[in-house]
């Protein structure tokens, strides 16, 4: 899809007031949300090509009249990768001010764990909510394919090389 319509309910009618369209061939409007006013709304468009094939991105548009919304924001990944899916979910809290957008194929340490970004609206990414994250030290024998060392004090990355180099 290239575009995503805005329809009020008024009793048992439905009527349009507004259709936003966005980037050809980005799935622009999979995953929607919107304020509690009706004035914001969140868009996902998460086979994006961006840096990547299916890097993915969100949208913020805000309502210009009654009719018609215009793009206010583009959020991007922090972290990017070829089919991330970024904008594959999208959530908001009642009044905008926290945003949440998921990219399933986020890859993180080689391997797809997933991302959901928390932002605040009109700003920089806040917080990063990521799959695994492996920055706890071990302690003990670790042993993959008959290969094994003994921890003390090494954080996963540095685990992994030893194992890589031995």
């Amino acid at each position: 899809a290239t575009s995503t319509s805005i329809k009020v309910k008024s009793g048992q009618n439905w009527t349009l007031k507004a259709t936003i369209s966005g980037p050809a061939s980005s799935e622009f409007g999979s995953s929607i949300d919107m304020d509690q006013s009706g004035d914001n709304v969140i868009i996902g468009a998460p086979a994006l090509n961006t840096s990547f094939n299916n890097e993915g991105a969100a949208y913020v548009y805000s309502k210009l009249t009654n009719t018609s919304y215009t793009e206010t924001q583009k959020i991007l990944s922090t972290l990017t990768n070829a089919e991330a899916r970024f904008g594959e979910s999208v959530a908001c809290n009642s009044n905008m001010s926290k945003l949440f957008v998921g990219g399933p194929g986020v890859n993180r340490f080689q391997r797809a764990s997933g991302l959901v970004q928390k932002l605040s609206l009109g700003s920089i990414t806040t917080n990063i909510h990521e799959g695994p994250t492996f920055s706890a030290l071990a302690t003990g024998t670790i042993k993959i394919n008959g290969v094994g060392i003994t921890a003390s004090g090494h954080n996963v990355e540095t685990i992994k090389d030893t194992i890589n180099n031995a």
